[in-house]
């Protein structure tokens, strides 16, 4: 059983949980995720990197202790959240863009 949302449950009762693997699975019956390992591993890459930018956001709202609500902690977010969109943000969009623009019909 899964420990949290997202998760999904397939018709042979099969439960598959976790962002990335959710994203993956659905990718390949799509037909969007390569066979070639080297490519493969690409997609998963860029995958990884989503998911660590959903991360490094959710960090934002949860600076201190994520046991603790938004509201109890709201000035260290606001300063959190301003160094992010700065520094961070744009390098995770420039690497996203320039991914998206050089590995080809995977990462259309």
């Amino acid at each position: 059983r899964p420990l949290a949302p997202p998760f999904a449950r397939l018709a042979d009762g099969t439960y598959l949980f976790q962002t990335a693997n959710l994203v993956m699975y659905v990718g390949e019956l799509g037909g969007l995720v390569p066979a070639a390992p080297v490519a493969r591993a690409a997609v998963q890459q860029v995958v990884m990197t989503v998911m660590d930018l959903v991360s490094e956001v959710h960090d934002t709202h949860h600076p201190t202790s994520t046991a603790l609500f938004y509201e109890d902690q709201k000035p260290a977010a606001l300063e959190k959240a301003r160094v992010f969109r700065a520094a961070r943000l744009p390098k995770f969009l420039f690497h996203l863009e320039q991914t998206l623009a050089t590995r080809g019909e995977y990462m259309c």
